[in-house]
């Protein structure tokens, strides 16, 4: 669990990354702790510096359209967005949604989907959960496990916009 100084200076870092490769139309798809690297700092006056690491399994967003119907669902199911779940076109708010849980997670220690703290995950719970179970504001889930503390003011309306369920994601075009 990171202080809120702690996530703001990684958010800042990570959508700064995230930005120029969605600038460079290239959608991360596995955004998950496992693959963002904290390192020495490299400028003065700042405490750390993030890499965003495994664009293994990356998509220019133009390829996108036709390859997610060709390879199936690929990415890490925590941190999944719905059209990576549904095999449906991806855009820049296919990262979006990690970012959001990545957020919660680094603010709370726990992921916010419940199916992720039960006795025993399955796959299709958890994307059940996903997909159609209402999204509660993370100060709410976060107090599942007293947490809501945890949680600083105007997160709650962020973090929805980042894990809205979207008819159909934005595509970079």
């Amino acid at each position: 669990r990171l202080t809120c100084a702690e996530v703001g200076a990684l958010m800042r870092q990570l959508c700064h990354g995230l930005g120029a490769a969605h600038a460079a139309r290239v959608i991360h798809r596995d955004l998950k702790p496992e693959n963002v690297f904290v390192a020495h700092p490299r400028h003065a006056g700042t405490a750390f510096t993030v890499k965003i690491l495994d664009f293994g399994i990356a998509k220019v967003a133009q390829e996108s359209k036709t390859v997610a119907t060709l390879t199936g669902t690929v990415g890490s199911p925590l941190w999944m967005s719905p059209e990576q779940i549904n095999n449906e076109a991806l855009g820049p708010q296919t990262d979006i949604w990690a970012l959001g849980l990545l957020a919660f997670w680094a603010l709370t220690g726990q992921s916010y989907w419940r199916t992720a703290r039960a006795e025993r995950l399955t796959i299709q719970a958890l994307f059940a959960e996903q997909l159609f179970r209402p999204l509660e504001p993370a100060k709410e889930r976060a107090a599942e496990f007293a947490m809501a503390d945890h949680i600083p003011p105007g997160f709650d309306d962020w973090f929805m916009h980042c894990v809205f369920l979207r008819p159909h994601p934005p595509v970079i075009t």
